[in-house]
């Protein structure tokens, strides 16, 4: 089974589809990894959601700031912008439910013991080791998947810095 790591496809789905057929992929032997940044800058985030959820079987993701973004507008009480018109569709379709639990459900971080890595979308803090770096991924997680995603999503932009200090959905 070979494992194919993409990054960013923000939207692209097209440029997406054209990247696996020179890839040669088969959906029943290969394993997608992407790395975040599934949705936003190009015309087809919706669809690029759709096609990856109708391949979940061979596809792992790791949440990028786009897709924190989509979250945060589908239930963190983020208010819409009219900068958001690419996410619009998916806040808009009849799928919305399935594809928004399908995405807050996937990892911060993806560990791969095949290649030996761990692999984020944006990168892990210079002071971290693995166990931490995996601990606050982890507890980010948990939280998005919870009751309370609203309030930590919500807290995504404030300008409170994030500090060790703090616990839950403070953090």
């Amino acid at each position: 089974m070979r494992k194919i790591v993409i990054g960013d496809v923000q939207g692209c789905l097209d440029e997406l589809k054209a990247l696996l057929d020179l890839l040669d992929f088969k959906s029943s032997s290969d394993q997608l990894i992407f790395l975040g940044d599934l949705i936003n800058r190009g015309p087809k985030s919706l669809e690029v959601l759709e096609f990856l959820y109708s391949m979940n079987h061979c596809v792992s993701n790791t949440l990028g700031n786009h897709d924190l973004h989509l979250l945060a507008l589908a239930i963190g009480n983020q208010p819409y912008r009219e900068k958001d018109h690419s996410i619009k569709p998916i806040l808009e379709s009849k799928n919305k439910i399935n594809l928004i639990e399908w995405l807050r459900h996937q990892p911060i971080m993806h560990e791969e013991p095949s290649f030996n890595s761990i692999m984020v979308h944006a990168g892990i803090h210079p002071s971290w080791d693995i166990f931490q770096a995996r601990s606050m991924a982890r507890e980010i997680e948990s939280l998005i998947q919870s009751n309370n995603a609203s309030k930590v999503l919500s807290r995504m932009y404030s300008d409170d810095s994030w500090s060790a200090d703090l616990e839950g959905t403070r953090k």
